[in-house]
């Protein structure tokens, strides 16, 4: 049983993307347009290297004909690793496990920050968040470290920057949130933070590259945005900022259904065990 929390088994950089614009990558993996694209995040000359490892895997692993069982964090991993072509005998989802930053739904309409928590890089859209923030004239707590962290403290003063926070410092932010911007540049495979979130009742606001914003958006649990357009995720901030019913009707939708887009820790363990029963029973058959 391998449990993908990647996408290298498709792609030879592993993340469908192309690191040097952080934009989602749709060439066919180990064709010829990908072995022209100059996607690598350090050199072109390591994207060779890759292309020529992933050419090894796919000599050595055979996944088109692999007695393994292959587990993707969610349906829409699994449906992404289809679309490209990695169709191995067995492929299933098995979402990942999470838990909320608080028991009880955080009364979110009641609050004005919005919430960033993440590396403060440009893959995370960290300075998407702040200055999408900053045009819709709302404050926000970034919480996390990253390249962009000194940058972006000199350029921003509406924000507060509370640098890398352990699990009861985020759930002290997190009860002062309005809502959690997840504003990726990438394929996100799943984003904690996005389940974590919406668990404790806070309206996701989810970049369309994110694997699980359709999930959010069908459970109108919050709102999609295109990282790409300046002003889109404005909008959905300042359309919160001014009306609490319709934060208030997020949050509950986020609350009582955020358990469909991921697993309990011990309802995850359960589906290994479960998965993993069933493979010995069809080994000894």
């Amino acid at each position: 049983v391998v449990s993908c929390h990647d996408l290298f088994n498709a792609c030879p950089n592993g993340g469908l993307l192309h690191f040097p614009t952080s934009s989602p990558c749709d060439l066919k993996p180990m064709s010829a347009a990908c072995w022209m694209s100059q996607c690598d995040r350090r050199s072109g000359f390591h994207k060779y290297w890759r292309m020529a490892r992933q050419m090894n895997l796919n000599r050595l692993a055979r996944f088109e004909r692999s007695e393994m069982t292959f587990v993707s964090l969610h349906k829409g991993m699994e449906d992404l690793l289809r679309s490209v072509g990695f169709n191995p005998p067995r492929l299933t989802n098995i979402p990942n496990p999470a838990t909320a930053y608080a028991d009880a739904r955080i009364p979110c309409e009641q609050n004005k920050p919005f919430l960033f928590v993440g590396r403060l890089t440009a893959e995370k859209g960290a300075d998407i968040a702040l200055d999408e923030s900053k045009r819709a004239g709302v404050p926000i707590i970034m919480i996390g470290e990253g390249d962009l962290e000194l940058e972006l403290k000199a350029k921003y003063d509406h924000a507060i920057f509370a640098g890398f926070c352990d699990r009861p410092a985020i759930e002290t932010y997190a009860q002062q949130a309005r809502g959690i911007i997840v504003p990726s540049r990438v394929r996100e495979p799943f984003g904690l933070v996005v389940a974590e979130g919406a668990l404790s009742g806070l309206p996701v606001l989810i970049s369309k590259q994110s694997m699980l914003s359709s999930q959010i958006e069908n459970r109108r649990m919050g709102a999609v945005f295109d990282p790409m357009v300046p002003g889109d995720l404005a909008r959905s901030l300042q359309s919160l900022s001014d009306d609490d019913d319709l934060t208030k009707q997020l949050s509950e939708n986020a609350f009582e259904n955020a358990s469909d887009i991921c697993s309990s820790p011990n309802g995850w363990a359960q589906k290994f065990v479960d998965l993993m029963e069933d493979r010995l029973t069809a080994i000894e058959a």
